[in-house]
């Protein structure tokens, strides 16, 4: 019966939620309605991990509404309203650990749930405030200096933005398990840490998997079209774009969160 409760209050919740974001053009509709789904399950089976997950959405909502007031938008596939893509990318490897842990009972997935957000939200951080670095951004290894938005390329500011993304939810994690006198086998600063080697898988498989193109002007993008104009296949595996790559760093954080225990 308190599944039943639990999944009527998530629906109400994230509902209400979804309805305000599609208003205010954070959700397109089909991000909207996936945010009802997956938001719903994920409050039925943990309303705490539900909290950190809000939190990390109104961050990266609130991030993007600064960016706008300071007219500092960039042309780049990571802007606009989030698609039902996106927010599978983001919830779907939280979700994922969750049930695992409902079928197996091992408390040990509790760390990859936290770490799956922890890493979401210093990805996303990272992205959203890297592209404003004055200086350039450069390529993994190569060093090369790169567009501003590319996937795989790292600046400072973006780096230090990620390590505060992670930790805002560890420190949240930490906060909340102080006050309630939770007890955990793992330290708060180890979410911190794995959080951010979220954004270390992200710039490995952004740089090496992530499909690339190539504009009319010899730019690498992550984007199929400029404006009208397609893009030309570059490198990397096709179809496997941005949401990919965050959906598979989430559930390879979360697994190395598990491993390490």
């Amino acid at each position: 019966m308190i599944f039943f409760y639990l999944a009527l209050f998530g629906l109400i919740g994230t509902s209400i939620l979804a309805f305000f974001s599609n208003i205010a053009g954070w959700l397109t509709k089909s991000g909207a309605l996936t945010m009802v789904v997956l938001g719903t399950a994920i409050f039925t089976l943990s309303p705490e991990m539900t909290f950190y997950l809000a939190l990390f959405f109104a961050s990266s909502y609130g991030i993007q509404a600064l960016k706008k007031q300071l007219h500092t938008e960039l042309a780049s596939d990571k802007n606009g309203p989030r698609d039902a893509w996106q927010v599978l990318a983001n919830c779907g490897p939280l979700l994922l650990f969750l049930l695992i842990e409902l079928w197996t009972n091992d408390p040990r997935f509790a760390l990859c749930q936290i770490t799956a957000i922890a890493a979401a939200t210093a990805d996303t951080w990272s992205s959203e405030i890297g592209v404003l670095s004055k200086r350039p951004p450069r390529l993994l290894f190569s060093l090369k200096p790169a567009t501003a938005g590319l996937s795989g390329a790292v600046s400072l500011l973006g780096t230090l933005a990620g390590v505060a993304g992670s930790g805002l939810i560890a420190c949240s994690w930490g906060v909340l398990h102080w006050l309630f006198a939770l007890k955990t086998p793992f330290s708060y600063g180890l979410v911190l840490l794995l959080g951010f080697a979220g954004t270390l898988i992200d710039s490995l498989l952004g740089a090496f998997l992530q499909v690339k193109y190539r504009t009319a002007t010899g730019k690498l993008t992550d984007k199929a079209h400029t404006g009208q104009q397609p893009n030309a296949y570059a490198k990397g595996l096709p179809h496997f774009t941005n949401d990919g790559v965050n959906f598979v760093t989430g559930v390879l954080t979360g697994v190395f969160a598990f491993l390490i225990q």
